[in-house]
C-alpha cells in the first residue's frame, strides 16, 4: 500500500438503516430532570462518558464555585 487514499463511493444499507433508527428515537430520548437538586452540570456526563468539567482547563478551586 501506497498510503494514498482509496476514492470509492457504494451506498452503505448499513448507514441508512443507522440513520433511520436515529430519526425514529429521536422524539423519544430525553434526559428527566426532576427538580434540579441532584443535577451536576460540569461532573454529569451528558453527551459522552467524560464530565464536561474535563475539557475545560479551569482552576480546581474554582470548580467548588461553579458547583
Amino acid at each position: 500500500m501506497s498510503g494514498d487514499l482509496i476514492r470509492y463511493h457504494k451506498p452503505s444499507t448499513i448507514w441508512k438503516g443507522i440513520q433511520a433508527g436515529a430519526i425514529l428515537s429521536k422524539p423519544h430520548i430525553s434526559w428527566l430532570i426532576g427538580n434540579g437538586t441532584q443535577i451536576d452540570f460540569w461532573r454529569d456526563t451528558w453527551v459522552i462518558d467524560i464530565p464536561i468539567m474535563e475539557y475545560i482547563d479551569f482552576p480546581s478551586h474554582l470548580w467548588k464555585i461553579v458547583r
